[in-house]
């Protein structure tokens, strides 16, 4: 991640177990229909985009994400956040 992020002052992994996708449901929600999750605290990065509200509506996300949620109820994978803090300059 330092690499990813060299103007990141510190880099933290926050371990958090959540429910995972199936993983037929996750190749149809974000490689085939190129859906992403909306989140409206996040900036890019690399360009400093603040601007995801076009995600912030999508149905089609909605409703994959039940049909995800009914299929793996119960189950849980190891994961968690990865956080960065940027100082500002």
């Amino acid at each position: 991640m330092r690499r990813l992020l060299p103007s990141c002052a510190e880099v933290r992994r926050i371990p958090d177990a959540r429910r995972g996708y199936h993983p037929l449901l996750r190749r149809l929600a974000f490689d085939t229909l190129k859906r992403s999750v909306y989140a409206p605290h996040c900036v890019c990065p690399r360009c400093g985009n603040r601007d995801f509200s076009a995600n912030e509506v999508d149905y089609l996300r909605k409703a994959i994400g039940g049909i995800n949620r009914v299929v793996t109820r119960g189950k849980t994978i190891d994961g968690g956040w990865i956080l960065g803090r940027f100082d500002a300059r």
